[in-house]
């Protein structure tokens, strides 16, 4: 956008909420304020308190709030209003301030804002009629007091603030008593009006202007005759604040009642308004250095609307009414090239609503009627900060940091510093987010799995937002099981054994269950402790026969995800003569195959009562893709802590092969517990053996890492 600019501009709004078949009225407020983003977007904000008002008056204030006086109010039985509210653009909030001194349809010309920061509301209507009272607010208390009086009725006349800081009103009507000729000032200094001359012509509901050089330029309005609209003027008229005189300003292309901008160069535009059979389409501008009218590019239709000037030159007409209905789009007219193109859309039919442009070059509208309803709303047109934010649409898993960054602009006139905040979806609140100039940085741990939103909001110091977002997936992950503990003894038969692992998840916020598998057909459901994520599973549980045993321990998170662990193996034994013994050890470097690794083993086995050798081995060498698991036992041999034993079973599940395994317990013969084991096929060719080359009977040599060896 451009550089801001300062100008007069009249704020336009329709008298009565629609009858859409008649004739719309305009009523005229003249501020300077500063020009309006030329790539803007109305934005809702807060409803008005004292809603359904019509001919309001509104003003800005100097310390950039905005106040309303309520004129009539359309659904109670006592329709005039002293009600006064104000209008926060930094909350985007309305509250109640002190009421008038005296209910009155102030009429939309009748306030403005004084150079010493109070404001006047001169004039305006009662129940009785037209009267001249006028009253000063100020914001300091909140509260009005009486000032001087005017010296005759201005209703509908056109007021404005001249650069000396007098107050000019000129014209109007005195309601049911017809039109007016003369115009007066107020002097706040001294709180009284004084006679300024008389217009050329009578005229009420008239444009009014401020020129670049102080001077007030006058236009169009209606003449009235026993409180009755008679005729639209077409004429003008200037009045010099030096000589408090008037003269004439040329004559208009057409007649009408409507608001006037004026433009960076210093000339007027006027565009639109009523000529007393309905809304035009006519435009025109005004040039001062030759005092003359020229008309312009026509409107694409008719319309009764409000025009603002935006800070690329342009001037934009928005809403009000086209002799059908209340209308929500808005044209925008470029001078430079004597063309309208289509602007942004009200988002919501609205006619007869005030206006009030904000300090910041943003503008507010209040009130009004769609046409059938009266609007309690208000809308600010604004370009609120436009955020960024990069890697959109992210995923990764719960547990880890999603890391972006983002930027923003922002266009608004006299923005000079922001405010953030980012709110990453998951319920941990808004945050405070720290700018770097117009960049930003989000960095945010996801505790558990989903897609969230994610916000940033971008705060100028006139209050005004934007917001962007973008979305994280964040994926599920299972937990972690770490290694089991168990006996790595052999254990007695009917003797219970305990159980325990601890499990991780970066989903902190899960919950879990677990269950064991016993594999001996048992299973049951873990005890569980845990806290943010992390905890431990620790159960007992007895064998009640004899035999080798892979435990299993499956910990599941809320949303599924598993996570398992083993433990190779529980070694079972009766009282008998047995050989039992479990863990692991490491593979020899003379073993074949010489794969590296660790070997697990689990070896029950004992004769029964009846001399039956009962039992299972079961071997597992994951380095190398190789496990066994015994099928039958032939024979076992044990003397002086020393075991021989044989058997039969199958490899990675399938085929029959042959085994041996020996074993020394230290705890008999002193030293450490060694094993060695065999596998062959049924040729008799070896598959594994962890000491090749050495005959059945020699002496185990392989130390075991983890467990021990037991014979009885």
């Amino acid at each position: 956008m451009g550089k801001v600019k300062k100008l007069t501009q009249t704020c336009a709004r329709l008298l009565a909420p629609v009858p859409l078949s008649l004739a719309l009225l305009l009523f005229f407020y003249a501020k300077t304020f500063a020009a309006a983003p030329n790539d803007g977007q109305w934005d809702v904000v807060g409803s008005l308190i004292y809603h359904y008002g019509l001919n309001s008056a509104g003003t800005l204030l100097q310390d950039g709030r905005v106040l309303v006086a309520e004129g009539m109010v359309s659904n109670s039985s006592s329709p005039l209003s002293s009600q006064v509210e104000l209008y926060d653009p930094t909350t985007k909030t309305w509250s109640q301030t002190g009421s008038l001194l005296q209910a009155r349809h102030t009429d939309v010309p009748n306030i403005q804002t004084l150079q010493n920061g109070k404001v006047l509301v001169e004039g305006g209507e009662t129940e009785a009629g037209s009267i001249v009272a006028a009253e000063l607010y100020d914001p300091a208390t909140g509260t009005w007091s009486q000032t001087g009086s005017m010296n005759a009725v201005h209703s509908d006349g056109a007021s404005i603030v001249l650069n000396d800081g007098r107050v000019l009103v000129a014209g109007g009507h005195a309601y049911g008593g017809g039109d007016v000729l003369s115009s007066e000032t107020y002097d706040p200094a001294i709180g009284s009006w004084s006679y300024a001359g008389n217009l050329s012509t009578a005229r009420n509901q008239a444009g009014i202007v401020k020129l670049q050089d102080g001077r007030v330029l006058v236009a169009g309005g209606t003449s009235v005759s026993s409180g009755y609209n008679t005729y639209y003027s077409n004429t003008a008229e200037i009045f010099d604040p030096t000589t408090n005189t008037w003269s004439s300003a040329g004559t208009l292309p057409y007649a009408f009642g409507g608001d006037m901008t004026l433009l960076p160069d210093g000339r007027v535009f006027e565009a639109g308004g009523s000529n007393g059979s309905g809304c035009i389409a006519n435009s025109a501008i005004y040039d001062p250095t030759t005092n003359s009218w020229t008309a312009t590019a026509s409107m694409p239709q008719p319309r009764c609307a409000t025009g603002i000037l935006l800070d690329n030159g342009n001037i934009m007409v928005f809403g009000g009414s086209d002799n059908v209905s209340t209308v929500a789009s808005s044209v925008v007219y470029n001078p430079a090239t004597n063309t309208w193109t289509n602007g942004p859309s009200l988002n919501g039919s609205r006619g007869a609503y005030l206006t009030i442009p904000l300090a910041n070059g943003n503008v507010l509208i209040a009130e009004g009627s769609d046409g059938s309803n009266y609007l309690s709303s208000a809308k600010v047109y604004t370009t609120a900060p436009i955020v960024s934010i990069s890697n959109s649409n992210a995923t990764l898993n719960e547990g880890d940091t999603y890391s972006t960054s983002g930027s923003f602009t922002d266009d608004t006139p006299n923005a000079t510093s922001w405010t953030a905040t980012v709110d990453y979806g998951d319920g941990s609140g808004t945050q405070s987010l720290t700018l770097s100039g117009t960049n930003f940085s989000l960095s945010h741990q996801y505790k558990d799995n989903g897609t969230y939103t994610i916000t940033v909001k971008v705060t100028n110091n006139f209050g005004d937002y934007g917001t962007g977002t973008t979305s994280a997936t964040v994926h599920n992950v299972a937990p972690l099981v770490g290694t089991i503990t168990a006996p790595s003894s052999p254990t007695l038969v009917n003797t219970a054994i305990t159980a325990s692992a601890s499990f991780t998840d970066p989903g902190v916020l899960d919950t879990h269950t677990a269950s064991w598998n016993w594999g001996d057909g048992n299973a049951t459901t873990g005890t569980l402790t845990e806290s943010n994520g992390s905890g431990s599973v620790s159960n007992s549980h007895t064998y009640t026969a004899t035999g080798v045993y892979t435990i299993t321990l499956t910990v599941t998170d809320k949303d599924g995800g598993a996570g398992t662990s083993t433990f190779q193996y529980v070694a079972v034994y009766d009282s008998n003569t047995s050989f039992a013994g479990g863990r692991s050890y490491d593979n020899p470097a003379s073993a074949s195959p010489s794969t590296s690794g660790k070997v697990s083993f689990g070896i029950s086995s004992k004769y029964s009562n009846s001399n039956t050798l009962i039992g299972s081995v079961k071997w597992s060498f994951k380095a190398a893709n190789i496990d066994f698991a015994s099928t039958s036992l032939q024979s076992l041999a044990t003397s002086n802590g020393k075991a021989y034993l044989t058997g039969s079973g199958t490899l990675n599940g399938s085929g029959t092969y042959t085994f041996l395994a020996t074993g020394i317990d230290g705890s008999v013969v002193g030293g450490n517990d060694l094993i060695r084991f065999q596998i062959k096929d049924a040729s008799g060719n070896v598959v594994y053996d962890s000491q090749p080359g050495a005959s059945d009977t020699t002496d185990p040599t392989t130390q075991v890492a983890t467990g021990n060896i037991r014979v009885h």
